[in-house]
């Protein structure tokens, strides 16, 4: 009888051990299938699931985490209301620097620049190596003119490793804004040869090719990366919209 009695202990607990590893790998693998999911919105810039998925994180888990989480992807879709609505909290403690450059961000965008440089320098009070809020202050001091501040900005922000396609882009944008075109296509060659290949890149090294003398180069970059279907009038386009830019 106590032998059977063992048994059936030992059967119980051999259960309830097998049972507890199930369950903690059910969880593991729940967890992982969420953050793959994440990834895959993300990459394929599904913000309506994103922001599905986000919001139902926050209502189960109120966290600094999950609210920049969800106020990042109302800023990608430029919904800065909900964006700024979903960080006021952190914003009102004013410890999370995270929550504060998204808020700066946003001031940038609307061109609140004063705000926004208000806020950008809480950052740094906090966090004084985060490169993107250096970054952002070039970005300010850019639209206000300020192109010394601005280059400053830009080159602590570079030396706090910055990635290379946000800051030398950034560069080369004020190199073409201050008339040093072989200096913006130093900054902006090096990122097309490296396979960096955003909008924003192309637009500004086929800019800074036609300033440069270098027209057959960047119509040769117009055909090779489909930019336009119709590439000698995106160029005449482009000079003269930059002409009507000098003007102002």
């Amino acid at each position: 009888m106590k032998t059977l009695i063992k048994v059936i202990v030992l059967g119980s607990l051999i259960t309830l051990i097998f049972l507890g590893c199930a369950s903690k790998t059910n969880h593991q693998d729940l967890l992982s299938d969420r953050l793959e999911q994440e990834r895959i919105y993300t990459a394929m810039k599904n913000y309506t699931d994103l922001i599905k998925m986000n919001k139902e994180k926050l209502q189960k888990e109120d966290t600094p985490t999950n609210r920049l989480k969800l106020a990042q992807n109302y800023y990608d879709i430029q919904d800065f209301d909900s964006a700024l609505y979903y960080i006021a909290p952190l914003i009102a403690k004013g410890k999370n620097a995270q929550a504060l450059l998204l808020q700066a961000k946003i001031l940038e965008s609307q061109n609140l620049l004063d705000q926004a440089l208000n806020a950008t320098q809480k950052v740094i009070t906090l966090d004084p190596k985060n490169a993107q809020a250096y970054n952002l202050v070039g970005i300010i001091k850019t639209k206000e003119k300020k192109f010394d501040e601005a280059k400053e900005n830009f080159f602590k922000a570079k030396e706090l490793f910055l990635p290379d396609d946000i800051i030398n882009n950034n560069l080369g944008m004020l190199a073409i804004l201050t008339h040093h075109f072989n200096e913006a296509l130093n900054y902006l060659l090096p990122l097309y040869h490296r396979n960096f290949k955003n909008i924003k890149l192309l637009n500004n090294l086929v800019l800074a090719l036609i300033k440069a003398g270098k027209k057959e180069e960047a119509i040769e970059i117009i055909k090779k990366q489909k930019m336009s279907q119709t590439p000698h009038s995106f160029v005449e386009d482009l000079e003269q919209l930059e002409n009507r830019l000098e003007k102002k």
